[in-house]
């Protein structure tokens, strides 16, 4: 019961809070769980700047008087008093240069949905949103990339695209994954954090990906899932929790309750070859 407390503690500061109470004494970088924090040290710094009572405190900020040891840490908190950036949210650290960029924040983040789909469980704050949601069920897809000729129903979802074609320059903290789509890495993140939103309701298979839990009901239940009556969800093995990327990988508990089997973290590709023979395996 402890170890899903402090899981669950740990699945909102992730994915909800954004709070990160465990910092670097050395970078200022912070983390939410000391697990992540040990390994960042281990990974990052030498031994001899672990063992140092006091850092290099190399830059000082003229306006605060807050002081940093890397250089580029120091230039983006200087940036931070710049008035580039005057829009800040009162609820959590985003910032912006447009007026509209925090309205919108605002309302995705911390306001009401109100606009819900009938065709599935996306909800959203914003009408224009809702709207090009709505375009993904009616199978228009207006926006196109110049770049591929990839189609979307959404300019965000074209905006997303587009970073393909761009650096990854969205890093895991945890491992060395890189990716150019936030959507991507918040996916990639589950792996750490043990975090499985996606529940089937004809067997309680839990999935922290929305395609696996497409591909399972696909495979196991029938391409519509009108094969089984609906049944309530099985009790789960306690998840897999952020601290324990100290091991430098995360580790996936199997769904079923007579087990205790743990499976290593699957790619994509090794959910696309071996799924169906693993729930085959496992749900029969």
């Amino acid at each position: 019961k402890a170890r899903r407390s402090y899981g669950l503690k740990i699945h909102k500061r992730v994915n909800h809070t954004g709070e990160r109470p465990y910092a670097c004494e050395i970078c200022d970088r912070k983390y939410p769980d000391c697990g992540a924090l040990n390994f960042h040290m281990r990974s990052r710094h030498t031994e001899d700047k672990i063992k140092q009572d006091q850092p290099h405190w190399n830059y000082k900020c003229d306006t605060c008087g807050r002081k940093f040891v890397m250089e580029d840490r120091y230039n983006r908190h200087v940036a931070a008093h710049a008035s580039d950036q005057p829009y800040q949210c009162y609820s959590c650290d985003f910032k912006t240069n447009s007026r509209n960029s925090i309205i919108r924040h605002l309302s995705n983040r911390h306001g009401e949905k109100n606009f819900v789909c009938s065709h599935c469980d996306y909800r959203t704050a914003m009408k224009s949103d809702f709207s090009d949601h709505m375009l993904r069920h009616s199978g228009t897809r207006p926006y196109m990339c110049d770049v591929c000729g990839f189609s979307a129903a959404s300019r965000s979802t074209l905006t997303s695209h587009k970073r393909v074609h761009s650096e990854k320059n969205i890093t895991c903290e945890y491992c060395d994954f890189r990716t150019s789509r936030r959507q991507s890495m918040k996916g990639h993140m589950r792996r750490h954090t043990g975090d499985r939103p996606y529940e089937c309701t004809f067997c309680g298979y839990k999935a922290a990906q929305k395609g696996t839990l497409t591909k399972h009901i696909e495979v196991i239940h029938n391409k519509n899932g009108s094969s089984k009556k609906p049944r309530a969800p099985r009790k789960t093995p306690a998840k897999q929790t952020a601290s324990n990327v100290d091991s430098g990988q995360s580790a996936v508990t199997s769904q079923n309750t007579s087990s205790q089997e743990v499976y290593p973290p699957l790619n994509q590709q090794s959910v696309n070859t071996n799924y169906s023979q693993h729930h085959l395996q496992h749900h029969n």
